[in-house]
């Protein structure tokens, strides 16, 4: 969807997007089940050019699935959510973002996502709008992963006997696991087929460039190199500890997360393939975590002690005020308070202040040491 504006009013975020009066894909399939025929031909025809549109500007979507297709009171289609789109050959490190179920098998592999990729999603896609069921039904990651290798998803005209079988070649072209068999861009599926003639017509792109995305609309000082280099600085002047800014109220349109860890980390949690906060689990001997506001300040900090302790614990009181400098608060504003929060991991102090350092800024808060 296009944003049209990005603000704040009294301490409140806000975003200004164009209001689709309809209903997602998704959610219209788990109604209905599957469109009619000539509804779903109709419908494929407008994303198949949808998407073209956005190839031929050199835009990936990556994350195409029913959920991301509007279908309005008109019944026009509008591909939303662009959020993780980006420009063709200049996608290096982050590949796997996306929705797993929707992801073409070298996306999930980590191998590459180019415009083939974003083909073997509008099989997906399509193979959903056709018959109302997924291609492939997996349980877990590893299992659909599997099944895109080495299995062909339930044929389509067995499900739908009413349909052209020249659409079920079309898609089935579009989920060839190798990505060199897939058609090289949306516009080159095959001619004589009820989807040839998908550039006819008006066709509804909600966005189609990154600068249209939320995050380049938000004015960042301190690009993410910037914010990760000072996360080092931070981490190298703290010990195992935890901390939440008791300042931090409303948190802000754009943060900033880091994390450490002794031994690789790799996604495990449910569908997951891109490490996040908390994926892996937190809970590894000597893994840090931090968050932090586009400017650098801290908002909250953690890190698992040691399973062994050294012979002689270290001496003296832990400097709190260095976290409130982190995190540009100023500590004679706060007042200390009886800690109520019990840190997951083992501690050798706790400490806790109420108190406010911003306007609009509810009071509480908490720091824990361990």
């Amino acid at each position: 969807m296009p944003v049209y504006d990005i603000g704040q009013v009294d301490g409140l975020h806000y975003i200004s997007m164009e209001y689709v009066d309809g209903e997602d894909l998704a959610s219209l399939l788990r109604r209905i089940g599957r469109l009619p025929v000539d509804k779903a031909l109709e419908t494929a025809r407008k994303l198949r050019a949808s998407l073209a549109a956005a190839h031929e500007k050199g835009v990936l979507h990556r994350d195409l699935k029913p959920a991301n297709v509007m279908i309005d009171g008109r019944g026009q289609v509008l591909v939303m959510d662009f959020g993780l789109a980006g420009l063709s050959g200049q996608l290096q490190g982050d590949i796997r973002s996306g929705t797993p179920a929707y992801m073409s098998p070298e996306q999930l592999a980590g191998t590459e996502v180019t415009v083939r990729s974003d083909i073997y999603s509008l099989g997906l896609l399509l193979y959903e709008l056709f018959t109302g069921k997924r291609a492939f039904q997996a349980a877990s990651l590893m299992e659909l992963i599997e099944m895109q290798e080495r299995a062909s998803p339930a044929s389509i005209t067995t499900l739908v006997k009413e349909l052209d079988p020249a659409v079920e070649r079309v898609i089935q072209r579009c989920l060839q696991p190798d990505p060199r068999q897939r058609p090289a861009v949306a516009a080159a599926l095959p001619g004589g087929d009820p989807l040839a003639a998908a550039l006819v017509g008006i066709v509804a792109l909600a966005v189609l460039a990154p600068g249209q995305a939320i995050t380049p609309k938000v004015p960042l000082e301190n690009p993410p190199e910037a914010l990760a280099r000072d996360a080092r600085t931070i981490l190298k002047s703290f010990g195992a500890a935890r901390w939440k800014n008791p300042a931090a109220g409303q948190p802000p349109l754009v943060a900033f997360w880091y994390r450490e860890s002794p031994r690789p980390m790799t996604a495990v949690l449910g569908w997951n393939v891109v490490v996040g906060y908390g994926d892996p689990p937190f809970e590894m001997s000597g893994m840090v975590r931090l968050w932090t506001d586009p400017d650098g300040k801290l908002l909250e900090f953690e890190a698992v002690p040691p399973q062994v302790e050294a012979a002689a614990p270290p001496s003296g009181a832990f400097d709190w005020a260095r976290l409130f400098q982190s995190a540009g608060l100023d500590q004679s504003r706060f007042q200390p308070a009886d800690p109520q929060w019990t840190p997951l991991a083992n501690w050798d102090t706790r400490a806790a202040w109420t108190g406010a350092d911003a306007p609009g800024t509810p009071p509480g808060g908490s720091e824990t040491r361990s």
